[in-house]
């Protein structure tokens, strides 16, 4: 599968929207808000809503990445394969996500243009332990996360190189975790992803289906 193609999929799959609160929000700070020069009234809700996209894809990752740990602390991923497959295709939809909503195209992140040519980018030599890639794979969100909330909310400038770097090292990770821990080419598991969220949302996504979703137990 190309990745590009994989990116298109998940988010025409689940194409969340502006919600409603925050259209209420943003519509008071429009009215309340001193004129800004850099951002012209016409635009201001384009702007908070590629905003909202990114903190949506941002701490979505980071709410997944919560899941998988949590799931690993009663189980291996070896015991409930189905189950840990299905969580690492939400990180892979996370990583396409917060790749879009930085302007990105997956593959240019990644730097190749299919999923074969990014597993064959894997080291040659392989730590066995699952739990090293594991960890890995938790610092490299939690420092992207960091990274962003100063962005956000500490008026640190933003650097796209320096998102677009950590996105890629975000995906290696993610990408060796899977091969390490479960014998998973990334591919399987964006492809798995797919099929989950078409079930999931046949008709794009709906708040409705989400809010009233049964979690899956294991």
């Amino acid at each position: 599968m190309r990745i590009d193609e994989y990116q298109t999929l998940a988010l025409t799959t689940k194409n969340t929207q502006l919600s409603s609160h925050f259209r209420v929000i943003a519509a008071f700070i429009e009215k309340a808000r001193p004129e800004d020069p850099q951002i012209e009234g016409d635009h201001y809700m384009d702007f908070l809503a590629k905003i909202q996209f990114q903190q949506m894809a941002v701490t979505g990752k980071g709410g997944e990445m919560g899941e998988l740990l949590d799931l690993l602390a009663d189980h291996s991923p070896h015991s409930i394969p189905d189950k840990f497959k299905s969580e690492l295709g939400d990180m892979c939809w996370y990583t396409a996500t917060c790749a879009n909503a930085f302007g990105f195209l997956l593959s240019e992140v990644l730097g190749v243009s299919t999923f074969s040519d990014f597993h064959a980018r894997m080291p040659k030599i392989m730590r066995g332990d699952a739990t090293y890639y594991e960890r890995k794979l938790a610092g490299e969100v939690g420092k992207f996360i960091d990274y962003m909330k100063k962005v956000w909310f500490h008026d640190h400038p933003v650097d796209l190189t320096v998102v677009k770097s950590k996105l890629e090292i975000i995906a290696c990770q993610l990408r060796d975790y899977a091969w390490v821990s479960g014998g998973h080419l990334l591919e399987d598991v964006a492809r798995g992803n797919i099929e989950k969220l078409k079930k999931r949302y046949p008709k794009g996504f709906e708040a409705a289906r989400s809010i009233n979703r049964v979690e899956e137990t294991v």
